[in-house]
């Protein structure tokens, strides 16, 4: 592990410490992994349109840190809370730092 990916890597579990809470990730086959990571239900997303404006938008995410999770992470697995609200995974984008971050919806 290069220098770089350590101090991504370091800065990646801190987050995950400070303000990370743990889910039940669920598979579309039924295999449960309790994983923690962040949960935004306000992630801004923005887009530039083609007339060239930027659209901003928001959406629920979960991101992991991939190690963490041990399963790969896939479209229509749910995610539970620990107060019980589940969650469809709607998108997955993996990064080259070893996060993943999953598009979820009610």
């Amino acid at each position: 592990m290069t220098t770089w990916e350590s101090a991504v890597a370091d800065v990646m579990s801190a987050c995950r410490d400070t303000f990370g809470e743990k889910v039940i990730y669920t598979s579309p086959e039924g295999s449960q992994v309790t994983v923690t990571g962040i949960l935004d239900e306000r992630s801004e997303v923005v887009d530039i349109s083609q007339s060239g404006v930027p659209v901003v938008s928001t959406e629920t995410t979960f991101e992991v840190i991939l190690t963490d999770l041990v399963v790969e992470p896939v479209v229509d697995a749910t995610i539970t809370t620990g107060a019980g609200v589940e969650y469809r995974v709607s998108r997955v984008t993996k990064d080259r730092t070893g996060g993943c971050k999953m598009v979820i919806h009610k």
